[in-house]
């Protein structure tokens, strides 16, 4: 299983090559000593590296295994980077931990071109901790399919199982990973009654509605 993104950038080749080795650079896209902020505990050895065209590295994640490459070329307009990532399994956690990741990469890529295009780092990156509402979820199934329940969360407490595919939470609809990080955000800033709209045995049903106090 992999997945392919191609990005396109506004900057010259040898610009975009120092966002993603340069650990000095401002607006650094890859950073090897705390992949996805992990605190290390993802450990990446890079494995071929031809300045301003390409470059490979493993990431390893306990028993977890990934392969990453990355090709930049020349654009009438700037620079088309390429990603491929590749060699995790079909299972659920799987599943998360690849789509989350691929998200991950779209958001940080748009904001670098952010920066590109005007010196500044809009940030819009979330760098929080989530799992505010206690769902683990992926985008399957015409919203976000439950992969995990935490036991004792406010959407245990509601009443949400594993498989159930959630239509809206707090009444916005959300379709994919995107607006469903958004709502994490927005329950855990502002409170207030939630309830969640799900898919459950070919049928819609509408949890509960419970306070969640904004932390």
């Amino acid at each position: 299983m992999k997945w392919e993104r191609t990005f396109e950038f506004s900057a010259p080749v040898a610009k975009v090559w120092q966002a993603f080795t340069d650990r000095e650079c401002e607006w650094r896209v890859f950073n090897a000593e705390d992949a996805y902020r992990s605190g290390g505990a993802i450990t990446v050895d890079i494995t071929e590296q031809t300045t301003n065209q390409s470059m490979s590295w493993t990431e390893t994640e306990g028993d977890a295994r990934w392969d990453m490459a990355v090709t930049f070329s020349e654009t009438s307009t700037g620079t088309s980077v390429t990603i491929v990532r590749s060699g995790f399994g079909d299972g659920d956690e799987w599943l998360a931990s690849a789509m989350g990741r691929l998200l991950g990469w779209e958001h940080v890529m748009a904001d670098t071109e952010v920066f590109f295009r005007t010196g500044t780092n809009p940030r819009r990156f979330y760098d929080t901790p989530w799992m505010t509402i206690g769902i683990h979820a992926a985008n399957v199934g015409g919203g976000m399919r439950a992969l995990f329940v935490a036991p004792g969360s406010l959407a245990d407490r509601a009443g949400v199982q594993q498989g159930d595919v959630i239509l809206r939470v707090q009444g916005m609809p959300v379709y994919s990973t995107a607006e469903f990080w958004l709502m994490e955000r927005i329950v855990k800033t502002r409170g207030g009654d939630v309830d969640f709209e799900l898919v459950r045995d070919g049928a819609l049903h509408t949890t509960p509605a419970l306070e969640s106090v904004a932390s």
